[in-house]
C-alpha cells in the first residue's frame, strides 16, 4: 500500500466514525425522517463536530505502534491500548468515551476486499452493512452517509465503510469539508505517514527474502542445468 492509500484508508475510517458518533444508537426510522448529510456535532455523546470514537482510537493506536517499532508488537499495541483507557491518549478530545465493541475488522475486508440489512453492534450485522453499503453505491460520500444512517451502531458501521470506501474511491473522493472537519487531523496524516513507511520497509525486506530464497532454489542460479 501507498503512503496515498493508507491516508485515504484511516482518514477515511476516522470520518466515517466522526459522522456516526453523533447518531449512535438512533433508530432506522429517525433517521429517515431527520437523516445525516453533514458532519454534526453534540448528539448522542457530548463531543464536537469532528469528533471520531474509540473504533478509530485503537486504529490509531495500533498503526502508530507499527510506524514506530516498524513491525507487530503485540506487547507495544496492548500497551497503546492501555495508554487510551486510562490516559485518553489517541483521542480527539482528551475523553474516552463510548468504549464499546471496537473492532478492525474493516482491515480484514480490506486485505480480500473482496431483504434485510441489521446495522447493530454484531460483527455479521456490521459486516452485512458495511458490504451492502458498499456494493449499492458509487461514492466514498454516498457510501459512508448510506452507512450511518442505518442507524443503531453508526460510528462503527460509518468507520468501517468509510475506510474501505476510501481505499476503493482514493482520498480525494472525500469530501474536503469533511476533512477539514476532523479533529486533529494533521496528527494523524504524521501517523499514517510512518505506518505507510513500516508497511513499505516490511514489504521490501519480504521481497529481499523472496529472492533470497529464489536464489538457493533455481537450479540455474546454481549453475546446475538439471540434466543428469
Amino acid at each position: 500500500m501507498e503512503e496515498k492509500q493508507i491516508e485515504a484508508l484511516i482518514l477515511g475510517h476516522a470520518i466515517g466514525d466522526a459522522l456516526g458518533v453523533p447518531v449512535e444508537f438512533r433508530g432506522r426510522e429517525e433517521l429517515l425522517a431527520n437523516p445525516v448529510h453533514e458532519m454534526r456535532g453534540f448528539g448522542t455523546h457530548p463531543v464536537p463536530i469532528g469528533a471520531w470514537s474509540d473504533d478509530t482510537s485503537m486504529t490509531l493506536a495500533l498503526a502508530e505502534s507499527i510506524g514506530r517499532l516498524g513491525h507487530l508488537d503485540l506487547a507495544d499495541v496492548m500497551e497503546n491500548f492501555r495508554k487510551w483507557m486510562d490516559e485518553a491518549a489517541f483521542t480527539p478530545t482528551g475523553d474516552v468515551f463510548d468504549m464499546g465493541r471496537t473492532c478492525g475488522i474493516y482491515v480484514l475486508i480490506a486485505v480480500r476486499l473482496l431483504d434485510r440489512i441489521r446495522s447493530s453492534g454484531y460483527v455479521v450485522d456490521t459486516l452485512e452493512a458495511v458490504i451492502y453499503c458498499l456494493l449499492t453505491t458509487k461514492s466514498y460520500a454516498d457510501c459512508v452517509l448510506k452507512s450511518v444512517n442505518l442507524g443503531e451502531d453508526t460510528d462503527t458501521i460509518g468507520a468501517i465503510a468509510g475506510g474501505l470506501a476510501g481505499i476503493a474511491y482514493g482520498l480525494d473522493a472525500i469530501p474536503k469539508e469533511w476533512q477539514d472537519a476532523l479533529l486533529k487531523r494533521d496528527e494523524i496524516q504524521k501517523l499514517c505517514a510512518s505506518f505507510a513507511g513500516a508497511l513499505c520497509s516490511a514489504e521490501k525486506h519480504w521481497k529481499t527474502v523472496e529472492l533470497t530464497i529464489n536464489g538457493f532454489t533455481d537450479p540455474a542460479r546454481q549453475g546446475l542445468s538439471g540434466d543428469v
